[in-house]
């Protein structure tokens, strides 16, 4: 990664050099910046396109338009805002070429999108219908405090994932991270409950008529490679 220092905006060309990403070829970069993003909900990717939006969740992407007065499946439009400041895309989102597809431009298709900690849907008004907001990545940038943070974090894994550890406990954390994300019961607010998860292991060590030595207090040394391995808490979705 190169050390120089950076403006309050790192737009993406320059993200992908300061991570170390660029002897990559351009796409590879960007998707990888891209699944940076994904799996760090502290780094988002930001853009600064006027638009408009309603307030809704992924899940609940809706689509409004009227074709005729009298059509009975005619809806209500949304109530939605005007934006012009910075936003940040939200996911998912699709990278592709809509007008030079012969050149290395790339384009976010964002129909997502947040500020204020909320998501919106992109939306025209004046068709009263959702739509795509075709971002240019080389106009898309990162904020330098979050990724100065992620940079740190980055170093700090790898460093810490360089110490010896026990390969055995390891795995046995891994799954504990897993049923975290899966099952309610392993988890404790956002975080993995390494308590439960002993518990687990215990009953099926009396299940399957195993000894149970060694088990009873596994969750603590589960608890501190978690935190060493950060994956102690679970960002939410």
């Amino acid at each position: 990664m190169s050390n120089y220092i950076l403006p309050d905006k790192v737009y993406l060309d320059v993200a992908i050099d300061y991570l170390g990403l660029g002897a990559m070829d351009h796409l590879s970069a960007i998707r990888t910046v891209c699944l940076y993003s994904k799996q760090d909900q502290h780094l988002p990717i930001y853009f600064c396109t006027p638009t408009h939006g309603y307030e809704a969740h992924l899940e609940e992407d809706l689509v409004w338009v009227a074709l005729t007065d009298d059509d009975p499946n005619v809806t209500e439009p949304p109530i939605y805002r005007s934006f012009s400041q910075t936003l940040a895309i939200k996911m998912p989102y699709q990278l592709s070429q809509p007008y030079l597809p012969d050149n290395d431009l790339w384009y976010f298709e964002v129909t997502h999108f947040e500020t204020e900690n909320t998501a919106f849907r992109a939306y025209d008004p004046l068709k009263k219908y959702n739509k795509t907001l075709f971002i240019n990545t080389n106009n898309s940038y990162l904020l330098k405090e979050d990724i100065l943070a992620f940079k740190n974090k980055m170093e700090n894994k790898t460093s810490k994932e360089t110490k010896r550890i026990d390969p055995n406990l390891k795995a046995l954390a891994l799954l504990a991270r897993e049923y975290a994300d899966e099952k309610t019961k392993y988890r404790n607010g956002n975080k993995v409950n390494a308590s439960a998860f002993k518990d687990h292991l215990v009953k099926l060590s009396k299940d399957h008529e195993v000894s149970a030595h060694g088990l009873n207090s596994i969750d603590d040394s589960i608890n501190i490679l978690l935190k060493e391995l950060d994956l102690k808490e679970i960002p939410k979705k």
